[in-house]
C-alpha cells in the first residue's frame, strides 16, 4: 500500500500502528546501498544530527503491528517514535495509513 497523496494522521503513545512494506517504501523513497552493503531507503525530512533512514536489518517489521511506547519531537518539528520492544527509531513515513484501500474489482 502506497501512502501516495495522504495526509498523514498524528498518533498517540499507545497508537497500534503498521510498519509499510519494503516494497511500498522503495516504490514512493528509492534505496541505496550502505559502505557495508546494506540496502537502505531514505526518508524525507531536516535532520541536524540523524537521519530517518529505513536500513534492510528492519525489513523483518514490515507489514507487523507494532505499539508506540513514546514520542519525541525533534529540534525541526519533526516527530520520532519509539516503538515497543525495538531499539530502532521510527518516522511517520514508515507507517500504513490506516483506512487506505486499493479495491481491485473485475468487470465482466
Amino acid at each position: 500500500m502506497d501512502n501516495d497523496n495522504v495526509t498523514p494522521k498524528e498518533y498517540r503513545i499507545g497508537d497500534n500502528v503498521k510498519i509499510r512494506t519494503w516494497e511500498s517504501m522503495v516504490k514512493e523513497y528509492g534505496k541505496t546501498k550502505s559502505s557495508i552493503g546494506e540496502y537502505i531507503i531514505r526518508l524525507p525530512g531536516k535532520q541536524l544530527f540523524t537521519n530517518p533512514d529505513f536500513i534492510e536489518t528492519m525489513r523483518y517489521l514490515c507489514d507487523s503491528i507494532q505499539i508506540i511506547e513514546d514520542i519525541s519531537r525533534e529540534i525541526d518539528g519533526r516527530d520520532e517514535y519509539l516503538l515497543e520492544g525495538i531499539c530502532w527509531i521510527f518516522t511517520k513515513n514508515m507507517f500504513q495509513l490506516e483506512g487506505l484501500y486499493k479495491l481491485s474489482i473485475k468487470l465482466p
